[in-house]
């Protein structure tokens, strides 16, 4: 095998093991209704478009992930900002297991920002028109099936440990995919971004890139 093909298989391992691990309360499913901060692990689903009738936190952010093992069903909904804050974050502190899948979040500082957590999940999530960056992940995440388009910023970002497959970037200000070795990116996109779409090279060593486009 390829140091690349044991490289990608080295960090899947790492970040499937990791999130793994279930929440304490996995088999009560919790309704969000507005803008809120989540602080127990379970599973939480949207109930309607955010930030709704409450509006946004104090700071701009809409839901602030305060526990482990927390995971977010959007439903297919919409996240709105106003710009000032995230939609979804962490804000700056480790959390770990965090999952995010099947929304979109747009018109925040930042789309998702779990750049302070460990072993995070972002899947099947469009992250559009946000003023900074769209997807911003921490160490040992998995972003997959997921676009981000028309950032100010960096589209997708993420730590050492991650793994980026089938995403796309697209008319985001900086770059389209960008990160910190090691990292591997598979069979992604990035197209029309403000200064490079995918980087030969991160910052460090020993990434792994394997049937990605990278245009403009």
């Amino acid at each position: 095998m390829s140091s690349n093909g044991s490289l990608v298989l080295a960090l899947l391992a790492a970040g499937v093991v990791s999130l793994a691990a279930a929440p304490a309360d996995a088999g009560k499913l919790v309704q969000i209704k507005n803008c809120t901060e989540i602080t127990a692990p379970g599973s939480y689903a949207l109930k309607t478009d955010l930030p709704g009738k409450k509006g946004l936190l104090p700071g701009g952010d809409c839901l602030v992930v305060s526990a482990d093992f927390v995971t977010i069903d959007l439903r297919g909904h919409t996240i709105t900002g106003d710009g000032t804050g995230d939609c979804i974050t962490d804000g700056g502190v480790a959390r770990r297991g965090t999952a995010v899948r099947d929304g979109t979040v747009t018109g925040c500082k930042t789309g998702i920002d779990l750049n302070a957590s460990r072993a995070s999940l972002v899947e099947a999530v469009r992250a559009i028109g946000n003023d900074d960056y769209g997807i911003r992940a921490g160490f040992a995440a998995r972003v997959r099936d997921c676009l981000a388009a028309d950032n100010g910023s960096i589209g997708i970002r993420v730590l050492p440990g991650s793994v980026v497959t089938h995403s796309t970037a697209d008319g985001n200000g900086g770059v389209g995919i960008n990160g910190h070795c090691p990292v591997a990116v598979l069979g992604s996109v990035a197209t029309d971004n403000g200064i490079v779409g995918i980087p030969p090279a991160f910052p460090g060593k020993n990434c792994a890139f394997e049937n990605n486009t990278s245009d403009d």
